[in-house]
């Protein structure tokens, strides 16, 4: 009973590292000295007397700017420096390996002079034919989002390459190899949706439905009022959460209880607090007056707004700021801080619809202990050139890559249909791996054994090592596994690949994400099991550890049949897998009716907690919104990762799974009580 973005993104059982070779880095195979001879320049053969010259080809491919590919020429008087060959454009198409381009004039490339030796350097055609479309351009944030505005730049280079774009939303894993269709944005006014891209808007939610258009409005109407105040992410997240308890997303006039309470807030006239004095209809009817009061100081109770509380109390979930700035000081009414805290994962994935970014990407500020953060939105406009003169486009997506915590890469740049990727390391971290590496000594692919240098308490960022290059399966951006590696140990990210023509050694990259700041991101698949856990919570680590052993248990093998038999639960497998874990590794009794999944949400064996204040070893319940009050529970492990039986639909035959945690389908999180240790 999982979603169909939880089975795209499940994943896959290990294999050995010597068999898994999904798919092989191909230029890195036929990389060698010869193959100038058989390439084009400027669609030509290249002359016989040019690649006699060549005597070293040097390939980096890379996820850190543009991949490049270096020819270095024995040049000693100078002839090649003085022909016509460097003018303007130069184009080299090697037969297998992709097709690249050297034009200093536009800053594409470049070539050094080493005594008797000229070296030119060529980037990869999609990044070089990006940087040379220079033409000022400004698009609507409003209009376009973010992958709308990358598909704009890729098909102004359509008839060079063919670039598949890949902007993943928030949660999602990008495809960097396999073809993916994805919706068309389309270029409209805005006036239906307003400040919503039309991919966007579809994916809106209030209460669990899709959002109406004039929901829409109001809701962008409210974020668009918030982000000129620079609030910190638990106040947007808890102004999100608290108008739809209030409205729905609806301006009301006077509908509420006692028919005297006015908007988006259901402010009450008279009664209700502005930031000039009391507030009268007009100003209750007022969305972007009732958002800047209910954030700002006094707020609609004199509690000092949702801003000022936040940066004060930056533990409190967002239901209980709500109830503080609403309700005010003191009240502290339970089943309304209950209702506010579950619409929080809506709430936040409505964010970051709206801004193009994952909330988990914000940087840090706004209180003096640095524990809140402030949210940076999106921009008003794409824009490409800035104040201080022209860039390309290469350019220009390298600078908003840099704002919104994403980098920007040409995946596969020597195949037919390169992909052009702008995601966060933490969405390129959770794909499926290319290969497995053990720096145990002896696996096959390694030439060397990587000297791992870890200051103090400082986790490792980046390992490089030698790799044989022929054996080499991952390209920059995938996931190579590394085990037997001690602090090491876990996913890692290629960052770049460097090869030699004629050398069967290929010095690889592996980076931790860096994008955006998030610790338990860094964390291996490995060292998570490792976690630290507080005094009380230390049955939270035993019972992560417990679920990691169990990854591949089928429903209905033995296993499945002997712990049924032992809870006295067959079904449903989520909840058997579960209560069979709690009772033997936490000493834990399951809830009376565990076959219903909402009955965790009761359960006396633990008590609820916010969303945002989740960690390894909470209880996540989820509705998947077909009818049904609770569909599936699971386990949190951290980093964003749930634990659970019967996780996919097909493939699998429900065996237990790690999933990426889909945050807008949560309805409750339960932490277990368990013991200390």
């Amino acid at each position: 009973m999982t979603p169909a973005a939880s089975v795209r993104s499940k994943r896959p059982v290990r294999r050995d590292p010597r068999v898994y070779t999904r798919r092989l880095v191909p230029i890195l195979r036929m990389l060698d000295l010869d193959v100038v001879g058989r390439a084009t320049l400027n669609g030509e053969r290249v002359d016989a007397r040019l690649a006699d010259a060549v005597s070293a080809i040097d390939l980096d491919l890379t996820m850190d700017g543009a991949s490049q590919l270096s020819l270095t020429l024995e040049d000693p008087d100078r002839e090649i420096i003085r022909s016509s060959l460097l003018d303007g454009q130069v184009d080299l198409t090697l037969p297998g390996g992709g097709r690249w381009r050297l034009h200093r004039e536009r800053n594409v490339g470049g070539l050094s002079v080493t005594g008797p030796t000229t070296t030119l350097k060529f980037w990869d055609l999609g990044a070089a034919a990006l940087q040379q479309q220079y033409s000022p351009i400004t698009k609507s944030a409003k209009d376009m989002d973010l992958y709308g505005f990358v598909a704009f730049l890729a098909r102004e280079v359509a008839r060079e390459v063919r670039l598949v774009p890949v902007v993943p939303a928030p949660g999602e894993v990008p495809h960097l190899e396999e073809e993916t269709r994805r919706d068309r944005v389309g270029r409209g006014t805005g006036s239906a949706t307003s400040g919503w891209s039309p991919r966007a808007a579809a994916r809106v939610r209030v209460r669990g439905a899709k959002a109406t258009t004039s929901q829409l409005r109001v809701m962008d109407a409210v974020f668009t009022e918030a982000v000129k105040h620079d609030p910190p992410v638990l106040a947007m997240v808890a102004l999100a959460a608290l108008i739809t308890q209030e409205s729905d997303y609806n301006n009301n006039q006077g509908s509420g209880a006692d028919a005297v309470s006015f908007g988006v807030i259901q402010n009450i006239p008279g009664t209700s607090a502005g930031v000039d004095g009391l507030m009268t209809r007009d100003q209750a009817l007022d969305i972007a007056y009732s958002v800047k009061s209910a954030l700002l100081p006094p707020g609609p109770t004199g509690a000092g707004g949702l801003i000022r509380v936040a940066n004060q109390q930056p533990d409190v979930s967002p239901g209980q700021l709500a109830d503080i700035c609403v309700n005010g000081v003191g009240v502290g009414d339970p089943g309304y801080i209950r209702k506010v805290d579950s619409y929080v994962a809506e709430a936040k994935r409505n964010i970051e619809l709206w801004t193009g970014r994952s909330l988990d990407s914000f940087r840090r500020g706004g209180g003096d202990d640095g524990r809140t953060e402030t949210v940076h939105y999106r921009p008003r406009q794409w824009r490409r050139g800035t104040d201080t003169g022209r860039e390309g486009s290469w350019k220009t997506l390298g600078r908003y890559a840099e704002q919104l915590g994403r980098r920007r890469f040409i995946a596969g740049p020597t195949t037919a249909r390169p992909r052009l990727v702008m995601a966060q390391d933490q969405q390129l971290i959770l794909a499926s791996p290319h290969l497995v590496v053990s720096l145990a000594g002896d696996d096959p692919i390694l030439l060397d054994t990587p000297t791992l240098d870890i200051e103090g308490r400082q986790t490792l960022e980046q390992i490089s090592f030698s790799v044989l290059s022929s054996a080499w399966s991952a390209p920059p951006g995938a996931v190579a596994d590394v085990v037997d590696g001690g602090p090491a140990d876990g996913p890692w990210i290629v960052l770049d690949v460097q090869a030699r023509a004629g050398d069967p050694a290929a010095q690889v990259t592996l980076t931790q994400p860096t994008t955006r700041r998030q610790p338990d991101q860094t964390a291996s698949r490995a060292s998570r099991r490792r976690r630290t856990f507080s005094s009380d919570t230390a049955g939270a680590a035993a019972m992560v550890d417990w679920a990691m052993s169990t990854l591949g248990v089928a429903q209905g093998d033995a296993r499945h049949r002997r712990w049924a038999a032992d809870i006295g639960v067959f079904d449903p497998w989520c909840s058997v897998w579960l209560a069979y874990g709690l009772k033997h590794v936490a000493g834990l009794a399951m809830p009376p009716n565990p076959a219903y999944s909402g009955a965790w949400l009761d359960w006396a064996g633990g008590h609820q907690v916010s969303f945002a204040s989740m960690q390894p070893g909470d209880i996540i319940v989820f509705d998947w919104g077909d009818g049904g009050m609770t569909d599936h529970v699971a386990l949190y492990i951290g980093n964003n990762q749930v634990i659970g039986g019967n996780q996919t639909k097909s493939g699998t035959d429900g065996a237990v799974t790690q999933v990426p945690l889909l945050a807008s389908a949560v309805v409750g999180v339960v932490r277990p009580n368990y013991k200390t240790a």
